[in-house]
């Protein structure tokens, strides 16, 4: 417990001499430009997969705290549903140089963590964080292809074993359980692979841990405002809707900035 508290400590040192409330709002800008092209080129190489594009919507919304959902969904829904070929051949090679932007910065983050300066040139990096956008497109998939077949393998279980479907809490902590395990295992890929310094995964898994659990605790939390607190008729406008999303987007880099830290602590200390 007390090696807990001296590596949380430092962390935040660390924290606040990496200036990282500034580095978070760069990377929010970047992350809110990238976010839609992202959704886009996802959703193109969907229609590839043998996986409902409604599925992964939905599962995307899931993550996505209730007043930005509304804009979110329908930005999706319209380019889910224009199927023009030649417009979406476009798209697909500017969504994808536009949703770089957003993994370009986070690599910055990550190596100031590490204290590393990144010495490549603006192509090589540019390039990379293309690679590492198509790899993260390709896992998302993968994730939803498994959680599709979850959901049958659940469904299978409960016809097998005679259990009726009406104990859906039981469907539903499951799903949540395995998203949550999805995210962890997206974050502990992120904070290896977008370091120069490759860090080992063991030294990964702390920051990552931390990210996941602060991400689901704030999408938790905010369920809980809007549900008690908040005054609807204000948050759920459109302008509110964006400005969520923003603020959203600005907590979670946050979060993962906090993550990077605690890695960066955790391999000095029994790493490096």
């Amino acid at each position: 417990m007390k090696t807990i508290i001296i590596i949380l400590i430092q962390s935040i040192k660390k924290f606040k001499e990496d200036n990282a409330f500034s580095l978070a709002s760069h990377i929010t800008y970047y992350t809110l430009l990238s976010f839609f092209p992202f959704f886009i080129f996802l959703l193109t190489l969907v229609g590839f997969f043998p996986i409902s594009s409604e599925n992964v919507i939905q599962n995307i919304l899931t993550f996505i705290p209730q007043p930005a959902v509304k804009t979110v969904s329908q930005v999706l829904n319209e380019v889910l549903n224009y199927k023009h070929v030649t417009l979406l051949s476009f798209s697909f090679i500017l969504s994808l140089w536009s949703a770089s932007s957003g993994c370009k910065a986070l690599m910055l983050g990550v190596n100031k963590a590490y204290n590393i300066r990144d010495r490549r040139s603006y192509i090589k990096i540019k390039f990379i964080s293309m690679i590492y956008t198509v790899m993260f497109a390709f896992f998302i998939i993968g994730s939803f292809l498994l959680l599709t077949f979850g959901e049958h393998l659940i469904a299978f279980i409960y016809s097998t074993l005679k259990i009726s479907l009406s104990s859906f809490w039981i469907t539903n902590l499951l799903r949540i359980a395995l998203l949550i395990l999805i995210l962890f295992i997206v974050f502990i890929l992120m904070y290896k692979y977008t370091s120069s310094l490759k860090p080992p995964i063991m030294s990964v898994s702390y920051g990552a841990l931390f990210a996941t659990a602060g991400i689901y605790g704030l999408s938790r939390l905010y369920g809980i405002y809007i549900n008690y607190f908040a005054n609807k008729s204000l948050v759920y406008g459109s302008i509110g809707g964006i400005y969520v999303m923003i603020i959203w987007l600005n907590v979670i880099s946050l979060l993962i900035l906090f993550g990077a830290e605690i890695n960066s602590v955790v391999y000095k200390k029994y790493y490096d």
